[in-house]
């Protein structure tokens, strides 16, 4: 029962912050030097990293946008290289 009333909360011993938790669900994030902040979007304005989103919270939409921004990403890291 005390489990169950403690889910959406931050952990008392992670640091406040904007990277603390989702945005939108206050789950608890994985630290950023962690492999699995890599599935968590970062959430940036002014070069400056404000929050994060859980994958579960990011709509249809949104995971769409993601996807076609690293495959432009990509295109653009694969033209710019040499050929061997």
């Amino acid at each position: 029962m005390r489990e169950s009333s403690r889910v959406g909360r931050l952990r008392p011993d992670r640091p406040s912050g904007p990277t603390s938790a989702c945005r939108r669900c206050q789950r608890p994030a994985p630290p950023l030097d962690e492999p699995t902040a890599l599935y968590w979007e970062l959430i940036v304005e002014d070069g400056e990293v404000v929050g994060v989103m859980c994958v579960g919270c990011l709509t249809l939409h949104e995971q769409r946008a993601i996807r076609a921004e690293k495959a432009r990403v990509l295109r653009r890291l694969k033209h710019g290289l040499p050929n061997s």
